[in-house]
């Protein structure tokens, strides 16, 4: 099946989601060469939300029980996930990928991003698969799931978890009620939209008590929708929980700006 596939990606080549030019080297399946080159991981991250940092920052201290104190970012934003890995800051080119994954069409480019990611992961010194019992990606509503059928974070995660060899386990955690986008919410307004929003079912407690998991999902901005499903895993007995993003954005606001005279 995989020999008829690629036969016939020599006879009808794949697009690049970005620019549409045809995807002919081997490991292209939804992003040229070209695209991705424009793409640059973050390398001087927070060691607890994944946000790039200054050369001339401190670099963040260690408190108790092995924890990070975070950044000016992060350091009064307290989250249930004990570390961040993100890939890129969410601008230019990452904005244009992460919006494309999250159409159906566009699978195969969430999960070659996701096999990006997993590459970039081995560079990174404190990582490792092993401390992992499993990758989690953020669930859908199942309403979602049943409409759209398609979950960009899952994409994603199939990408990483292929390069890793690790499982991956889509229904530990179900998020129990609808959200509104958090595009163009404040952080408490995120924090809000997605209090309470993910459960882990009674069911699946045994399997959770005294576990490690990576969390997966496209886009971390606040880290409201990361921290909510990390503590419905905590609920559980989980006893660690880190998360790995695609991109991490620094747009979201504090407050609404007022209107002007």
């Amino acid at each position: 099946m995989q020999g008829w596939g690629n036969w016939l990606d020599l006879v009808f080549p794949r697009a690049c989601a970005v620019c549409s030019a045809p995807l002919v080297e081997p490991g292209e399946r939804g992003l040229c060469g070209t695209c991705f080159g424009t793409l640059s991981p973050i390398e001087n991250g927070c060691l607890r939300c994944g946000a790039p940092m200054r050369q001339d920052s401190k670099p963040p201290r260690r408190r108790g029980k092995g924890r990070v104190r975070g950044c000016t970012v992060c350091e009064k934003n307290a989250l249930s996930v004990t570390r961040v890995f993100a890939f890129s800051v969410y601008a230019g080119p990452a904005v244009r990928i992460a919006r494309k994954m999250k159409e159906s069409q566009h699978e195969p480019l969430a999960e070659q991003m996701g096999r990006s990611v997993a590459a970039w992961l081995l560079q990174e010194t404190p990582f490792a698969i092993e401390h992992y019992d499993a990758l989690i990606p953020i669930p859908q509503h199942w309403f979602r799931r049943l409409t759209v059928r398609y979950n960009q974070s899952e994409a994603l995660a199939t990408g990483i978890a292929h390069r890793f060899g690790c499982p991956i386990e889509d229904r530990w955690v179900q998020r129990t009620r609808w959200t509104h986008k958090q595009g163009l919410k404040t952080i408490s307004e995120r924090r809000e939209n997605m209090h309470r929003a993910f459960e882990v079912p009674a069911k699946y407690s045994r399997r959770v008590s005294g576990r490690r998991f990576l969390l997966g999902d496209d886009v971390m901005t606040s880290g409201a929708t990361l921290d909510q499903a990390a503590w419905a895993l905590k609920e559980r007995g989980a006893v660690l929980i880190d998360a790995v993003v695609f991109a991490r954005g620094l747009g979201a606001t504090k407050s609404r700006s007022r209107p002007g005279p």
